[in-house]
């Protein structure tokens, strides 16, 4: 899809506003504008650090945006399922997998040409969120509207059960090191806890904050970050015993997080001021707040590389922090 004289005229005009927003910051702070060239609100961000590509779920237009990380540009858009709102890659496998809220299904790309879905698969009720285990090659979809997680078998690409957990389900995430999988319940502000190993038995919720909206895990700590929405905080889990050892206030309406489990960053994304909060994982506290582009709903790091990627629903861009 071509760009409209008024697509390049906002995003000049968003570009030009977003360097000016940073007087403040380094020249290595200053984030890289991205313009969509086919994706209207992009929702969610997903990166493969092996490939070093980056795919961008587009909710009102239903394409997959990819990005090279080396050119900053996208290369192509792949066109998956209705109101893609979620995204996940799988680098041990380089598939990539799509949560289609409208049509209930979950596509699945192949890495390795980015040019077509290779197949859809079934899951439940509004999938609202995918996630990978790579050592497991597991994935898991949390469905939204039945208060379940799909898992799929990413050798057969089918369904192998459906786990009940908390209401709302909106996010999810593994920690492929400890084989446990988090669930963000954004209506009953807990977190369920799966045991990937059987994938069967009955799931420990946690309470977080007000409407936990995303969920990040660093492995090597073994700590999860929940980004919770109407209290403007990010709760910090610690996976050994299951419980909430800190609050960190953030930015307003968190609506995304991600973790860098070489550096030990974490960063969580403000939907409602248009910043993203950086917390050491060290002293889970925040240490630098940057201006990022208007709704910022979904962001992705890639550790090799250290490249943050930030996904703005409202002003059709991606944000690139070198």
């Amino acid at each position: 899809m071509r760009l409209t004289h008024f697509t390049i005229i906002a995003t000049i005009i968003i570009t030009v506003v977003s360097i000016l927003l940073l007087p403040h910051m380094t020249e290595a702070q200053k984030p890289v504008i991205v313009p969509i060239l086919a994706g209207k609100y992009p929702v969610a961000i997903a990166v493969n650090p092996n490939t070093n590509m980056i795919y961008v779920a587009n909710a009102d237009d239903d394409p997959i945006s990819v990005i090279d990380g080396k050119t900053n540009k996208v290369i192509t858009n792949i066109t998956v399922g209705q109101d893609p709102g979620a995204v996940s890659a799988n680098p041990n496998t380089n598939k990539i997998y799509v949560a289609n809220a409208n049509d209930d299904t979950i596509s699945v790309i192949d890495g390795k040409n980015n040019s077509q879905r290779v197949l859809t698969i079934d899951v439940g009720s509004t999938p609202a969120a995918v996630g990978v285990n790579p050592n497991t090659n597991m994935i898991y979809v949390a469905n939204s509207d039945d208060n379940t997680t799909s898992v799929i078998d990413g050798k057969t690409n089918k369904v192998i059960t459906n786990i009940k957990v908390g209401q709302d389900p909106e996010a999810v995430s593994a920690n492929p090191n400890t084989n446990k999988i988090y669930v963000a319940n954004a209506n009953d502000d807990t977190i369920s806890v799966i045991d990937g190993k059987n994938n069967s038995q009955g799931v420990l919720n946690i309470d977080v904050g007000s409407t936990p909206a995303a969920v990040g895990v660093n492995p090597n700590t073994n700590m999860i970050y929940v980004a919770n929405s109407d209290d403007n905080t990010t709760s910090v889990i610690d996976g050994k015993t299951n419980s909430v050892v800190k609050t960190i206030p953030v930015g307003r309406g968190p609506d995304g997080v991600a973790v860098n489990p070489i550096s030990n960053a974490v960063y969580v994304v403000n939907g409602e001021d248009n910043t993203m909060s950086v917390i050491d994982g060290k002293t889970n506290s925040v240490v630098k707040t940057i201006p990022v582009g208007r709704d910022p709903e979904g962001v992705a790091v890639n550790p090799n590389t250290n490249t943050v990627y930030v996904a703005n629903a409202r002003s059709h861009t991606v944000s690139v922090f070198p």
